[in-house]
This record gives C-alpha cells, structure tokens and sequence, in this order.
C-alpha cells in the first residue's frame, strides 16, 4: 500500500493532450524507481512519470492501447493498469480507480472499446468537446480572443480569432467582433461565430499579413481567453 501512495502522488500531474509513448529514461535521471509486481515497475523523473511493462505481460494489453515498447508515460499510465487488473492482483483498487476516471475522461475511445460502452454526454469532457467539434465543424469556432489591438477593437468588445472548425491556425485569416459579455457567456464550449451577426474585421485595412503574426506572439498577455 506504501508503493501505491507513493505512485499515486507522484502521479498527481496528468496532462491532457494525447502524447505519444516514449522511453522515459531519455528523460533523464530517476528520481524514483518503484516495483509494483513483477512485470510493472514505476519510474519518475524531473520531466516525467510512468510505468514499464515487461514484454510478457504488454503483450496481454490490447493492441489499440498498447506500447510497443513496453513504456507508458503521462496520462497514458492508465492503459496497462486497467487492461492488466484481471491478470495482476498487485494493482490495487485506489490505483485502478483512478485509472478508470482519467481513461474515462481523457481516452473515451478506448474506454468505449475496452468496457463495450458507449459514454453519454456529461461522462466525459474529451467525449464532449469532439462531439461538439464534430457537430459543428463547418462553423467559425473561436480559437482565442484579445481585447486590445490596435484601434480596431471598440470599448465592450473583443477581437475574436476563428477558424472553421476550431482549428488552431497561426494564418490568421477570421477576425471578428463580438461582444465581451456574449463571449463570456460561453463557458462550457468554444464560441461559436454567427457571421449574419458578427462583424468581420478586413485585415486588409489593418497591415500585412506577416505584421499581423508578428503583434500576435506578441500580445498575449492581453488575452482575454484562451481555448
């Protein structure tokens, strides 16, 4: 149980975005090296934490969550935990419960697969905003928005940078005006641009589009929200 804590904690830090499987000991020296069972050993680094698989037992875990190299780090810790339960009794109830929660939240793919599910809207946040972005990804969806630039912007206003579908993209082609309250008022999913109601801003009007990129990197402490 002592082991369990101690991956646990050093475990706190999960990162979102889907990282690709990488050896973690080219992250650097180990902090901690602890062995969970035979087969799964934890390792945390200053950079980084994760679990190395033996091959004997990686080979149980199924193919679309697998690591061919045996190494699961990030958020992806969570695959050989859960896909290993029913063959490693090691793996204890408070480790593979919180698994469950961040696969849940974080790989709804998989975690649809793996349990033969289908997730609901409201179980998991990853699930949500890739229907949302689905169901509206012929519309404008706000990348970021500022509330200054230039003269451009008026007082109540914000500048919003759009892309269709929601694409970030530093070629900043979609400019539109929207009121500071209206935007705000969209908490729980990305803006979406009306352009009937919206006013587009002509980027013409204000400098090159090289300009243009260059004020952007150069203003985001300005930024009002960032998606």
């Amino acid at each position: 149980m002592k082991t369990v804590n101690i991956i646990l904690k050093l475990l706190k830090n999960v990162f979102r975005e889907p990282e690709p499987f990488i050896d973690l000991l080219s992250w650097g020296k180990t902090n901690c090296k602890k062995k969970l069972c035979d087969g799964i050993t934890f390792y945390n680094t200053s950079e980084c934490n994760g679990f190395k698989i033996s091959k004997n037992l990686n080979k149980l875990i199924p193919e679309y969550m697998r690591s061919k190299t045996g190494w699961y780090t990030y958020s992806k810790w969570v695959f050989p935990i859960i896909s290993l339960r029913k063959y490693v009794p090691e793996i204890h109830d408070i480790l593979y419960t919180k698994a469950i929660k961040l696969m849940k939240r974080y790989y709804w793919k998989e975690y649809e697969i793996f349990f033969g599910i289908t997730l609901t809207k409201g179980e998991s946040c990853s699930k949500d905003e890739f229907m949302f972005l689905e169901e509206n990804k012929d519309k404008y969806i706000a990348n970021y928005a500022v509330c200054e630039f230039y003269d451009i912007i008026p007082e109540g206003m914000v500048g919003v940078f759009a892309s269709v579908g929601g694409k970030l993209d530093y070629d900043i082609k979609h400019i539109f005006l929207v009121n500071t309250d209206e935007y705000l008022s969209s908490i729980e999913y990305p803006f979406i641009i009306n352009p009937s109601k919206h006013t587009k801003i002509d980027i013409s009007m204000i400098e090159s589009r090289n300009e243009i990129e260059n004020k952007i990197h150069g203003i985001y402490d300005s930024i009002l929200l960032y998606l």
